[in-house]
């Protein structure tokens, strides 16, 4: 074989090789759901990509073999038809003829990894890369077939190396753990296809996994519940002031739930003249019971096959501790859904730039977010549970608890439960306000020293001018 033929051959065995790799990364780094979208409209050659990336460990192990085996006789035809004809060249130059002859074989083949790895691997990927799906979808047709013809191949190293493993105790990949939840969590953060929106809904539902009612449900103290004597008409009247449409029904105390009324058996009793004034009770619908304990997805899916909107939440003890609702579900992935009853911001109203009114059920999570001096605790969920928690004990209105220059003082408090708050930011502190402060710190350094204890730490004080507010 000549030179020219020789490297003619070297270079088209370079291109095949550099073919492969571009269809193993195309085909690794197309997105599923465009080939989806063209299988769909009617492409073949996207509903050959989507057959290979289905089953990518045939076609993989079928590029494997293609890629060695090219790359072996790449190596081969260029050591052993271009070495001699490099050597009597470098001789005729007046190098030594024995160590031309020795060095040959290997300056060749330095040459053609180069050309391989430039030509072959590296230019093909970027290829592969740019345009994952079109080229995914060129090379499908030829891969499929190639495939088939070299399956015996791809059993026999699949089966080869598959018994090795299993001598060297190496488990196959069916054998692997699934993917954990913090490698979800971390690919989804690192993830620019996602804006933020989709980002925190997929945490929220990762979230939900570890989520018991007990922590989505409205609490007993927050419920609106009716007793079954009053009359169908006194309990439409509840609905249109609090905008529920399903309310739980009691007998004699709430811990005595009978039912749930809904809003469209009262109309009918309404419309009814005769039955207005009938008791509740005589409508109300039978009541599904959960213990406060119960996971939240099965409970989400229970809710869906019985076509319940609202259940009730019992504790250990048998008493009523709340009621939840399919929203109230829905809202812990896709946060708070507004209807037209609810008011704008019912828990949090902004009155200047650093002071809030706040209700005592606004979330810690939405607290931290604000950026409030509050750390997430499994002790508390609400920002009045937080100030229950610094305080130790229920404290009167008027007394304010501050932590790292936040007040959160108590406005009213309602049974053995915290209300209202007024929470107030520390003013900020300019650089000329600082240049002042240091100047002022070196000549009064005592007083630094006693206002540095006290940086960071929780206090507690009563303000009896505030007890009106």
């Amino acid at each position: 074989m000549d030179v020219v033929m020789s490297l003619v051959l070297t270079f088209l065995l370079t291109l095949a090789n550099g073919y492969f790799s571009m269809s193993e990364s195309a085909l690794v780094a197309a997105k599923r759901a465009i080939l989806e979208h063209d299988a769909e409209e009617g492409d073949k050659k996207a509903k050959a990509a989507l057959k290979l990336a289905s089953d990518s460990g045939q076609f993989l192990a079928a590029i494997q073999i293609a890629i060695t085996l090219v790359g072996f006789f790449s190596a081969m035809v260029a050591s052993t038809t271009l070495s001699d004809p490099l050597a009597a060249w470098a001789t005729s130059l007046g190098a030594p003829e024995d160590i031309c002859y020795a060095a040959a074989p290997s300056i060749v083949t330095i040459i053609v990894s180069y050309v391989s790895i430039v030509i072959g691997e590296l230019v093909p990927k970027r290829i592969a890369l740019s345009n994952a799906e079109n080229v995914s979808k060129s090379v499908a047709g030829f891969l499929t077939t190639f495939s088939k013809v070299v399956s015996p191949l791809v059993w026999l190293t699949s089966a080869s190396a598959a018994g090795l493993a299993k001598l060297l105790g190496i488990k196959s990949a069916d054998d692997r753990q699934d993917v954990s939840e913090d490698e979800i969590r971390y690919l989804v953060t690192d993830s620019d296809d996602l804006t933020d929106a989709e980002k925190n809904m997929i945490h929220d539902v990762i979230d939900l996994g570890d989520t018991i009612a007990r922590e989505v449900m409205v609490p007993r103290v927050d419920m609106t519940a009716v007793e079954d004597v009053q009359t169908c008409s006194e309990v439409l009247a509840i609905m249109r002031r609090t905008g529920y449409s399903r309310i739980p029904v009691y007998h004699g105390d709430v811990d005595r739930i009978v039912g749930i009324a809904h809003i469209k058996d009262l109309i009918g009793a309404i419309l009814d003249e005769d039955a207005a004034e009938d008791p509740v009770g005589t409508l109300a619908r039978e009541a599904d019971f959960v213990p406060d304990t119960k996971d939240i997805i099965p409970l989400l899916s229970e809710m869906k096959s019985s076509h319940d909107q609202m259940v009730i939440v019992v504790d250990e003890y048998g008493g009523t501790a709340g009621v939840i609702t399919v929203e109230d579900i829905v809202e812990e992935i896709v946060g708070e859904i507004e209807d037209e009853f609810d008011p704008d911001n019912k828990y949090l109203t902004q009155l200047s730039e650093r002071e809030w009114l706040v209700d005592g059920r606004f979330s810690i999570d939405d607290a931290i977010e604000l950026g409030w001096p509050i750390e997430d605790s499994e002790e508390f969920e609400t920002i009045a549970g937080f100030v229950l928690d610094q305080a130790d004990s229920l404290p009167e209105p008027g007394e304010v608890i501050t932590m790292d220059g936040y007040k959160f003082r108590v406005q009213s408090v309602r049974g053995r439960r915290i209300a209202m708050l007024r929470v107030t930011a520390p003013e900020q502190v300019s650089d000329e306000d600082k240049s002042e402060g240091s100047d002022a710190s070196d000549k009064d350094h005592s007083g630094d020293e006693e206002s540095s204890s006290d940086s960071g730490k929780t206090k507690r004080s009563h303000h009896g001018s505030d007890k009106d507010a």
